[in-house]
């Protein structure tokens, strides 16, 4: 592109001024233009030699419809670049009335022909040269607002212009006194004026109807339009047999050469299909078949034949039904038209209403465009461009191209280079809020493609031009909009906040399509343009909860050169938001004072990345020094970024809105003038996109706790343990709950008491503590500094409450809360440490980058010194249960009834009478006390057979004469019956089972007397006794009689009952009821050891094992190498079990003597019944044991033990290919169960893998997780998906997944689903949304269906997991 410049020499004028602005296909006849009889004239008869200066003559008003006719004979080549042949003007070379017109001779013998309007002295075009000693007819006709230029009769080139200046007098030279004469020979030189008007060609109709006869001529036409309309009516009566002519035109002949078929048609022989047939000079038979079925008989049609430009197109009752290209048509002088013609049969068929001429020349259209005062949707006003175009950009409009705006005034077309204006019906004001939007299609590239606005035509310094495509990339003083329209692209929507970057009142828009190199190449369109007002909407910022307007007109640029001017800051209606797109700094003022505790709160979104994202504050508009950004997403390069402050968390493209809270004023301070954003991105400065909404401002409320009762507020946060803390997070107090305070991420915090408070050796804290998401260590601390200094035991002073990390001395280990529980702590600090203490700290510790992992909250923290205030009182309260909420309850009614006054409660007050440090020591301590209460009155186990203690525990392995002696019939007489042999047992079951307690053994079955899981159970293989409900054995005898078959034998494990088994190692596998009948039956009880379920298990022991089994049943005899009885880890893994729980009607006395200073409890049993376990399936020890988790009486982890022994129905198989893949087995045996090869693995979106084929290679190795499919997830309810294809419909029976599993990590809310289509999924397994799965480990996690089910697709869905927020699938297998 040339830079606009001002010529001081007129010869430089002519340079680049070559401004065709619409050129006719080679040749067009020339029309008659009719004399006016009484307008001034000049006329030059004969032959006139050229030389410089030459005056000879002038003309008096002339006209400004004129004609300029000559012939020229161009002797030899000139070397100057222009010689003059003849100038018509006022006075002068260039400007205003100097060209009225002028034309030159160029170095190459093309003419240069000048002319000029009132807005362009300067219209030019060029010819093609003109042969040497050749004669040439030239003539300029000039009428109305036409210009056209004839070569030897034929129309070479015409332009829309403007009205011309009625001038005084203009003087003639041949040539000028400012070039050099051509070397040219001139004659008969006429000037004349001419009337304005249309163009005539010739053409003919014939209105009525035409009998079609072979060789008849209806019209003879002189010199013919090149452009054409051939219309009529056809009416086919019968298919012709050979080929029937309709109408050919031509000039003599049947083909074969151009002119002989312009146009002509007929009927194709045997139908009605028409042949229409448009010659050219490059296929003098370029034509179209009309398709079957052809015209209807009989039935009237219309058609119409248009040929424009390069353009056939042929309508049928006004259809288009075809287009076709056609070539350059040279000017014919005459053509006959026949009807029929004579080389073949007339068609069958009848015409009328037969037109031709010349295409409907309309006058020259307006550019139109809606210009509008309000926003889109109010009224709106439709301005129009006037077709006159004017020159801009000096010397940049070269080429002699002009502005093609289509009929409907919409569409303006480029082709070539040309920089040109439009003048405007009326100012187009642009306001800040002024909006242009219009539509571009790019046809073919120029070096720029653009729009503009200017007041004048004068180009100055900055051009306001906005760039939408080109090879050249824009210029300097253009604006490149961030979205450019490429080659092939459909047709692109722009909408330009044009008050952006500029303002004022605008009389023309611009066209600019520059092109130096090539002035032919290069097209594109511009339409729909239109200005309207929107109101560009403030964005509002909240500070201090003041909302502060700023003005979208206000932003400017910030950090000098980074910023790309194009890209602006958009705002939403509300002023809640802001939008950014491609590379911007921008800078908004707003005034806010920053303070050591002043917050910043944003909500962000990423929709595309650019190098990096910032938000800014700042004094001025200065990147440095003392930069004041916060990067909030990941750097594509660190390099030259250390003085930005990068927080925690970062936002990723698809994680949709991210909040940030930034204690700004733990980074600096002070008075901030401006607020800053920024979207670099250097390479690529018309990409990235980001949104920024809710800002604000605020000092939070300071975290609110009770000290000996009175309020305090702790406003003051700092960073606590040394290098520990991640700064950008904080303790989230709301206005809504004050006493709350949120941790989110590695936050290590101290809030500063207002004044030091003394812990003494009765001092108590309470609180809340919700753990919503947990990582290393969560811990309370009180302290004396902000060092939380380790190694020092005597200083450490925090109370460990949650973790997966190891701790040491540092740590107080408290009773833990568990992932998703909220927990009250009453803890006496004073037993831990004593002395001043400055600061209540907060310890969330994540020590994995990015260090957002972690979600807790604590609430309601009081400090005080307890003092109990039923220490020297006695009281008692009875309950039917002991549990830990009625003995609170009892406590709690004492202190309402007799102390009104106390501020403790229950759990406080127990804590001072127990003299323990927290409540955990508090349960235990209740549990004490109403164990003891039972143990009181146990009635030992070991006195029930009132044998020997060898017997009671050979008994519980499956021995003793009770197991293997069988029932038989002796001389008619029954013998070895059991009733007789156990008698004792009826015994004890008369007279103690059912009214006291029944203490637990301490055999090796039992643990020693603690079981690990609260679980014991008993498997028999035989039955010994007749006529009772279980078992095959009859009166006949009992030999081989088995039990009811109720659970299937998996495996045993010999290490895990030694003592039983008399061996060291070793393992049967059985599966498949390898086992023959096998009867299972369990109990369970609760945790807490003063429970009734817990403090009569040896009463369930009992029932289960000697009463029901033994007596009722007569099932004996244990799995080989097994116990027959014991604690549910010390027993063979099966599939299921029976359970029976117990029912006590009782009633305890709790009692309290202060003189003593201790509880005592008394137990009065009046009925213990026995009866099917309850739970979510009757009388199913999983069940049951399910229901003691949900209601906190067993953990999850004793639960994943109890499964591991209790594995499920139709599971033996997966728990035996676990045992002997731990074992050293290849993980392929899997007992009746097929491997399904998976033809596919797709991953669902956010996942990544470099190499995808290890998902399903067989090998299960968690030390290449990230090779396989992984990614993050940061809520605990979502999850990522992976699909495996199996490439046809099987019978799906197990699915195996495997995770990361080397440190005991557990998976949430997982889900496995089956489809055959793909699409359509039935979920066949899940832990639940927001749950965990079981512990993984190298064995993996097995599904195994209770029915297979037929598919093709299987899908395994997976969230984050407990050690951090990563979601890795290992492995995955399926089985048919």
């Amino acid at each position: 592109m040339r830079h606009p410049v001002t010529y001081l020499c007129t010869f430089l004028c002519f340079f680049g001024r070559r401004n065709i602005d619409a050129r006719v296909n080679q040749f067009q006849p020339r029309k008659a233009m009719p004399m006016a009889p009484s307008l001034a004239s000049f006329s030059l008869p004969g032959i006139t030699d050229l030389s410089q200066g030459k005056l000879v003559g002038s003309v008096v008003s002339p006209p400004t419809d004129y004609r300029l006719k000559f012939f020229i004979k161009i002797t030899r080549s000139m070397s100057s670049s222009y010689s003059n042949v003849i100038h018509f003007t006022t006075g002068g070379d260039y400007g205003d009335g100097y060209r009225v017109p002028a034309i030159w001779v160029r170095r190459d013998n093309r003419l240069h022909v000048a002319f000029g309007d009132i807005a362009d002295h300067n219209h030019v075009w060029d010819s093609n040269a003109l042969e040497l000693g050749v004669e040439t007819e030239v003539e300029l006709v000039v009428v109305g607002r036409k210009a056209e230029l004839f070569l030897d009769g034929v129309l070479f080139a015409v332009r829309n212009i403007r009205a011309r200046t009625q001038l005084d007098e203009v003087k003639v030279y041949l040539s000028d006194p400012w070039y050099n004469p051509a070397a040219a020979v001139v004659r008969d030189i006429v000037y004349e004026a001419v009337e304005a008007s249309h163009h005539y060609y010739s053409s003919f109709s014939l209105p009525g109807s035409v009998e079609l006869k072979r060789r008849q001529i209806v019209a003879e036409i002189s010199h013919p339009p090149k452009d054409y309309e051939l219309q009529f009516k056809i009416t086919p009566t019968e298919r012709t047999r050979f080929w029937g002519n309709i109408i050919r035109f031509t000039t003599g002949g049947n083909g074969h050469y151009y002119g002989t078929r312009v146009p002509c048609i007929w009927i194709r022989g045997g139908s009605t299909r028409l042949y229409v047939a448009s010659g050219h000079i490059n296929n003098w038979d370029e034509h179209w078949i009309q398709p079957e079925p052809g015209l209807p008989l009989n039935v009237e049609t219309e058609f119409k034949l248009s040929v424009v430009n390069q353009k056939a197109y042929i309508y049928l009752n006004s259809k288009l039904e075809h287009k076709f290209d056609v070539g350059p048509r040279p000017a014919l002088e005459d053509v006959k038209v026949f009807m029929s013609d004579p080389w073949d049969e007339p068609a069958s068929a009848t015409l009328s209403n037969i037109t031709f001429g010349p295409v409907a020349e309309e006058d020259s259209a307006n550019l139109l465009v809606n210009i509008s005062s309000s926003t889109r949707s109010g009224d709106s006003g439709e301005g129009f461009l006037s077709s006159d175009q004017f020159s801009y950009g000096g010397d940049q409009d070269i080429g002699g191209n002009a502005l093609l705006v289509s009929n409907d005034g919409s569409t303006v077309t480029m082709e070539g280079n040309l920089w040109r204006a439009l003048l405007s019906s009326s100012p187009i004001i642009i306001t800040s809020d002024t909006v242009m939007e219009f539509d571009f299609k790019l046809i073919e590239e120029a070096e720029i493609q653009a729009i503009c606005l200017d007041e004048d035509l004068d180009v100055g310094p900055d051009l306001r031009c906005f760039v939408v495509a080109g090879s050249q990339g824009g210029a300097d003083d253009m604006y490149d909009l961030s979205e450019q329209t490429s080659e092939g692209d459909t047709e692109n929507h722009y909408v330009i906040p044009i008050g952006h970057y500029y303002t004022g009142s605008m009389k023309y828009l611009v066209f600019v399509q520059d092109n130096d190199r090539h002035p032919t190449k290069g097209k594109s369109e511009f339409s729909n343009i239109q200005f309207y007002e929107q109101v560009r909407f403030p964005l509002v910022v909240t500070v201090h909860d003041t909302a502060n307007s700023l003005p979208s007109d206000s932003q400017v640029e910030y950090g000098e050169v980074q910023d790309h001017a194009n890209n602006f800051l958009s705002m939403s209606e509300d002023g809640s938001s802001l939008h950014m797109e491609g590379n911007l700094y921008k800078a908004l003022p707003l005034s806010v004072n920053i303070t050591e505790n002043t917050v910043l709160d944003f909500d962000f979104e990423l929709e595309e990345n650019a190098e990096f994202t910032a938000i800014c504050l700042d004094e001025d508009l200065a990147l440095l020094p003392g930069i004041r950004c916060f990067m909030i997403t990941t750097p594509s390069a660190t390099t030259g970024l250390n003085y930005i402050y990068k927080v925690a968390k970062v936002t990723t493209v698809g994680m949709g809105y991210q909040h940030y809270r930034i204690p700004v004023g733990r980074y600096f301070s002070g008075e901030m003038n401006y607020i800053a954003f920024v979207q670099d991105n250097d390479a690529d400065k018309l990409h990235g996109s980001s949104t920024f909404k809710n800002i604000s401002f605020s000092e939070p409320p300071g975290l609110e706790i009770k000290v000996n009762g009175e309020k305090k507020t702790l406003p003051n946060q700092f960073s606590y343990g040394g290098n520990e803390d991640e700064l950008s997070h904080m303790v989230g107090v709301s206005e809504i709950d004050k006493s709350s305070g949120q941790l989110l991420g590695n936050t290590w915090k101290a809030l500063e008491f207002p004044e030091p408070i003394t812990v003494t050796e009765s001092t108590i804290i309470v609180f809340e503590f919700d753990l919503q998401d947990e990582v290393d260590i969560h811990a309370i601390c009180l302290d004396e500094d902000l060092e939380n200094d380790f190694g020092d035991e005597s200083i450490q002073r925090c109370l460990y409450l949650a973790g997966r990390q190891h701790i040491n001395e540092k740590y107080r280990v408290l009773e833990r809360t568990s992932l998703s529980e909220k927990r009250s702590y009453t803890i006496k600090i004073g037993a831990f440490f004593t002395g001043e203490m400055k600061y209540l700290g907060f310890v969330q510790d994540n020590d994995e980058e990015p260090f957002l992992a972690g979600a807790s909250s604590f609430s309601n923290i009081e400090i005080f010194d307890g003092v109990s205030c039923l220490q020297n009182t006695n009281f008692d309260f009875d309950f039917s249960e002991c549990t830990l909420d009625n003995f609170l309850n009892g406590i709690k009614t004492e202190l309402d009834t007799n102390h009104p006054t106390c501020i403790n409660d229950a759990t406080v007050e127990l804590v001072t009478l127990f003299g323990v440090a927290d409540q955990a020591e508090v349960t235990e301590k209740v549990g004490d006390v109403c164990a003891q209460a039972y143990a009181a009155n146990h009635f030992s186990f070991d006195q029930i057979t009132l044998d020997e203690y060898q017997f009671d525990e050979e008994f519980f392995d499956g021995g003793t004469a009770w197991n293997y002696e069988k029932q038989t019939v002796q001389d008619g007489e029954n013998t070895k019956v059991l009733s007789e042999d156990a008698v004792m047992v009826r015994v004890r079951n008369a007279d103690i089972a059912k009214t006291r307690g029944i203490s637990w053994p301490t055999m090796h079955n039992f643990g020693f007397g603690k079981c690990e899981v609260p679980a014991a159970m008993c498997c028999w293989v035989a039955d010994r006794q007749a006529n009772d409900d279980g078992g095959t054995c009859s009166s006949e005898g009992c030999n081989d009689a088995d039990p009811d078959d109720n659970s299937d034998l998996c495996y045993v494990d010999f290490t895990r009952f030694r003592q039983s088994a008399h061996v060291h190692d070793g393992y049967s596998i059985y599966g498949n009821g390898a086992e023959g009948n096998l009867n299972c039956h369990g109990f369970a009880w609760d945790n807490f050891s003063g429970s009734s379920q817990n403090a009569l298990k040896g009463n369930l022991l009992f029932e289960v094992s000697m009463n029901m089994g033994l007596i009722e049943h007569g099932y004996v005899e244990q799995v080989p190498g097994a116990p027959m009885c014991g604690c549910v880890e010390s027993m063979p893994v099966v599939s299921r079990a029976d359970c029976t729980e117990l029912e006590v009607n009782q009633y305890i006395n709790v009692r309290y003597r202060g003189k003593y200073e201790r509880f005592t409890a008394k137990v009065n049993i009046t009925n213990i019944s026995y009866s099917p376990c309850s739970g979510k399936t009757s009388n199913d020890f999983s069940s049951y044991f399910r229901s003691l988790v949900d209601a906190g009486k067993a953990t999850v982890v004793q639960e994943v033990k109890f499964n591991q022994q209790i594995v499920g129905a139709e599971k033996c198989g997966t728990a035996i290919g676990d045992f002997l893949m731990n074992k050293g087995f290849s993980s392929g045996f899997y007992q009746g169960k097929t491997y399904l090869p998976a033809s596919n693995v797709v991953m669902g979106p956010y996942l990544y893998a470099s190499e995808i084929d290890l998902f399903t290679d067989g090998t299960p190795d968690a030390n290449v997780w990230y090779k396989t499919p992984h990614g993050d997830i940061f809520n605990k309810n979502d999850n990522y998906y992976v699909d495996l294809d199996l490439g046809e419909v099987f019978d799906i029976s197990r699915i195996v997944v495997w995770h990361y599993y080397h440190d005991q990590r557990r998976y949430f809310s997982q889900t496995v689903e089956i489809s055959m289509d793909g699409l359509s999924f039935e979920t066949v397994w899940e832990t639940g949304i927001g749950r965990l799965g079981a512990v993984e480990t190298v064995a993996g996690n097995s599904i195994d269906l209770y029915k297979p089910i037929s598919g093709r697709y299987v899908r395994h869905r997976c969230g984050h997991n407990t050690r951090n927020h990563g979601v890795h699938f290992v492995e995955m297998a399926v089985y048919a």
